[in-house]
């Protein structure tokens, strides 16, 4: 039964791009939801702020946002459970 299997391939290479799919579009759209996201915390900043009890004016250290960045990266080969 397991003869009977045949892998399934993507007809898109890696590399390729999607057809239908405008680049320039989809860049204006990370750029513009990026900005909308930096105009709603820089708005509802302060009173989140103030909701948890932290002073709005603290910034963390430069390099704690790098450590989680590292800390968050997957381990293992990509489908693979860390520890499976």
């Amino acid at each position: 039964m397991a003869a009977n299997l045949r892998l399934i391939r993507s007809p898109v290479r890696t590399g390729d791009y999607v057809p239908g799919m405008n680049p320039v579009a989809i860049a204006v759209v990370v750029i513009a939801a990026f900005v909308m996201s930096s105009v709603y915390y820089v708005i509802t900043g302060k009173a989140r702020a103030e909701l948890l009890g932290t002073d709005p004016q603290a910034r963390p250290e430069p390099w704690k946002p790098l450590v989680e960045l590292v800390r968050d990266q997957p381990s293992g080969s990509p489908g693979r459970e860390a520890g499976a």
